[in-house]
């Protein structure tokens, strides 16, 4: 699935601006169950400046907390992982704004 983003805003301890239209969120569900994130969009800082950004992760849980999250039941433990790969390259990076 592919999910346009439309805009928005960030703010930060040192940086602030807008989301710019145009990005997307590309979702893709794997056969073992795991949800693939794919965030890819272009920030404007209030200085002018074009961010690229883009954010790669993978959500999995346990079988009968993802079949709860497909119904589109809520959930009020935190029993879903959000995160790179630890054998990413990338595993290790992170940024404060």
């Amino acid at each position: 699935m592919i999910a346009p983003i439309a805009g928005g805003s960030f703010e930060g301890p040192r940086l602030r601006g807008r989301v710019l239209p145009g990005g997307s969120d590309w979702t893709l569900l794997r056969s073992d169950g795991v949800l693939e994130l794919d965030l890819r969009i272009t920030l404007e800082a209030d200085d002018g400046a074009l961010i690229y950004m883009n954010s790669f992760g993978l959500r999995h849980g346990p079988p009968e907390v993802l079949a709860e999250l497909a119904r589109g039941d809520s959930l009020i433990r935190p029993s879903i992982t959000f995160g790179p790969r630890q054998d990413s390259k990338r595993a290790h990076r992170s940024m404060r704004i």
